[in-house]
């Protein structure tokens, strides 16, 4: 039997062939149908994303503009377009995302443009965190599948030939050895504070942090959004070690700075410290793992961090040049419409005088018909 590099390298030989035949499984749990469509090669993304006709396809903004989503969203069918490529156009059992040759990627990409819209001056933005979240999936569901075949069973939705060679990556030396690595990082204790607990579900923290502005109708410091996300329901404590941790750890410095402020103003009135100090102290308080913040996930990844404020938005230059030359037609449109509105008026005016004109005519007419 041939070793995975071999089985591989011979399936990326055969992938045209096999994209010819149009062969998928015919058991696959996810609807295939867009799929099959691809955006057309000859068009860039950014032209095809720019045609008229896109209105009701679901649209992305890295800013949270009304009615759109991102890819730190819950629930916005993201997730349910990559697992659609993952039953519909994956034809070889790469290891991971990152390691597909850049041409797949790009069509997977371009998968991606039919079922979501956005302004095409923000591509690059979006192409970066597609990746990211194709990555995240891929080895999610990879993961799945390995779960399946360990108990004996046959993932639903995969070719013969690639669960065959998923087969041979899983039982590699190498693949099995990084698999009881990474199973014993997750079970780590964490040096004594436990295994990893989650209390939020299936719900991002970036999704969560909406959730509560609505809710609450203001936006959360960073401190309370963590004690939210990791406190039980029904026990109403914090289950997860270091989550417990940070956020008592935060709390205790803000009564600390709390109280020096009350004594160095000699007052016992209240005080109370903005979101960006409190964003600031969790910041300092939380561990950092290259450049992600603990129990935030993809949060930070959204919001970038500012030692100074706290988290802050700094919008792009093509955003900000999209959003001039958006003001400008809006005001263009609205210059228009006041024109056409002195124009209404004016013409309403002399119609006014046309009629009044010719009520008086008739009106002399019939007091000298009168008089005869």
């Amino acid at each position: 039997m041939a070793n995975y590099g071999s089985y591989v390298a011979n399936t990326c030989g055969n992938h045209a062939a096999g994209e010819a035949s149009g062969s998928h499984s015919r058991h696959s749990p996810v609807p295939d149908s867009q799929a099959s469509q691809h955006a057309p090669m000859e068009m860039t993304i950014e032209d095809f994303v720019s045609q008229p006709g896109r209105e009701l396809i679901p649209r992305l903004d890295p800013y949270g503009a009304p009615n759109t989503t991102w890819f730190c969203d819950s629930h916005n069918g993201i997730t349910k377009s990559l697992l659609r490529m993952m039953y519909g156009i994956l034809k070889t059992p790469y290891a991971k995302f990152s390691v597909m040759p850049s041409s797949e990627q790009e069509m997977w990409f371009k998968q991606f443009a039919q079922d979501f819209t956005w302004h095409p001056d923000i591509t690059n933005n979006v192409r970066k965190e597609f990746k990211k979240a194709a990555a995240r999936q891929y080895s999610k569901m990879l993961n799945e599948w390995k779960q399946k075949w360990k108990k004996g069973k046959v993932p639903k939705g995969l070719s013969d030939d690639l669960f065959q060679g998923l087969i041979q990556y899983w039982g590699e030396v190498n693949t099995v050895s990084l698999s009881s690595k990474y199973s014993q990082n997750r079970r780590s204790d964490r040096g004594g504070l436990g295994m990893a607990t989650h209390n939020n579900g299936p719900v991002s923290a970036y999704t969560r942090q909406r959730q509560l502005t609505i809710r609450d109708g203001v936006v959360p410091d960073h401190i309370t959004l963590m004690e939210d996300m990791h406190t039980n329901k029904k026990t109403k404590q914090i289950q997860d070690g270091r989550a417990k941790l940070v956020v008592e750890s935060s709390r205790r410095r803000q009564e600390e700075i709390i109280s020096s402020q009350q004594s160095s103003e000699g007052s016992e009135s209240t005080v109370e410290l903005g979101r960006e100090k409190l964003n600031k102290i969790f910041y300092e308080e939380t561990e950092k793992n290259k450049g992600r913040i603990f129990g935030f996930g993809n949060l930070s990844q959204q919001s970038p961090l500012s030692q100074s404020t706290g988290y802050s938005f700094a919008p792009t230059q093509e955003f900000q040049q999209a959003l001039q030359e958006k003001d400008a037609r809006i005001a263009a449109l609205e210059k228009e419409m006041e024109e056409q509105n002195a124009e209404n008026k004016r013409r309403d005016e002399e119609n006014k005088k046309r009629d009044e004109d010719l009520v008086a005519f008739m009106s002399e007419m019939r007091a000298r018909h009168s008089a005869f």
